[in-house]
Parts: structure tokens; sequence; C-alpha cells
């Protein structure tokens, strides 16, 4: 009776530590995904069009843009722009960008990849639904280097640097080699922007 006791509490600490392992090696399996629950699926994962809930609180997770809002505030904090400034007439907007930034996919985030992105919202046939909110006093947009993009306004905008830190600000790789294929429902854009981000 004894043995029997023993074999058993011994067959129990080998299967136990065995689903232990298992446990862990599953874990190092997954490490390149990641699990998101969601209450409903997104409908776009273009951050530029996301009008819904469920694609803002996935996209927020996903996309940088210039800068963004202070944890917690409305005040202005750098994000893919590391610095900035104004000109005295209000009407001249320079970014300094982050230097060594990439897409998810590797691809370099400079300052032609931002001047895309946003000429991509002023072209009124790829524009999403809140361009001409954000963009709507820029009258163009120019590169100086690999890491300053320079925006010019018609008039002096008191939200334009709020406005750049709103979700459909984020800057995207528009390309169309990006879409989803296995999803083909969804509006889909590039890899995200955010550092680290698989």
């Amino acid at each position: 009776m004894r043995r029997r006791l023993l074999a058993l509490l011994g067959l129990g600490f080998i299967l136990t530590a065995m689903f232990i392992l298992a446990g862990r090696l599953e874990d190092n399996a997954k490490r390149d995904r990641l699990t998101y629950a969601l209450a409903r699926f997104p409908a776009t994962l273009d951050p530029t069009a996301v009008t819904d809930k469920s694609g803002a609180a996935v996209l927020l997770n996903l996309y940088e843009g210039l800068v963004r809002f202070e944890p917690g505030g409305t005040g202005i904090e750098p994000a893919l722009a590391r610095d900035w400034n104004v000109s005295p007439d209000a009407r001249t907007w320079t970014f300094f960008l982050q230097e060594d930034t990439t897409f998810a996919d590797g691809t370099p985030l400079d300052a032609a990849a931002v001047k895309d992105a946003v000429e991509r919202q002023l072209n009124p046939e790829t524009a999403g639904p809140y361009a001409s909110f954000i963009y709507g006093p820029v009258t163009r947009v120019e590169t100086k280097g690999r890491h300053t993009v320079i925006f010019h306004l018609k008039h002096p905008y008191a939200p334009f640097l709020g406005n750049l830190a709103m979700l459909p600000a984020a800057v995207v790789r528009p390309s169309p080699e990006h879409a989803c294929p296995s999803a083909p429902a969804l509006s889909c854009r590039p890899p995200s922007n955010r550092p680290g981000s698989p």
C-alpha cells in the first residue's frame, strides 16, 4: 500500500513537471505573436481611416505620429519627431525626426516616408475622414535631408500640433504591397511604425 502511494505521488510529480515544461515551451513558441482580445473586429487597420472604438484601441498600440499627447493629459510630447519649431509667423512648422526609426518591416521611417504619408492625406482620392480637419491649412510639405520635414500652412493654425497628436495623423507607409491578402474586407496599410513592433 505504501509503495503504491509513493508510486502515485511520483507519477503525479512527473506529470506536473511535464505540464509545467510544456507550458513554458508553448510560451516560448508564442513570443513572436501578439494575442489581443476584442469585443468587435476593427473595421480597418488603417489609422488614417479609423472611425470605430475597436479599431482605435488596436491601432493606438501599433502606430505613432510625429507627436503624441502626454499620458493622462493634453500636453504634447515628442514621438517620431524628437523636436520641432514654429516660424515667427506661425505658418511654417519644422519637425526633426528621430534617427534610426523603422517601420516594422525594417523600412526606414524618414522624412520622405512622412511626406508621402501626409501627401496621401492631402489627396482627396486617398484622404481619410479626418484629413481636412488635421491637414486643412497645409499647402505643402517638404523635406530637408533625411530627418527634417517642413509643413507650410496657409495661415496660422493654433490646433495644428494637437491635431498631429491624434491617431488619424499617424505616419503610415502607403504601399499597395502591404495590403492584407488574408483579410480582404479590411482596408489595410503598412506595418506598424512603433519601434520594436513585429
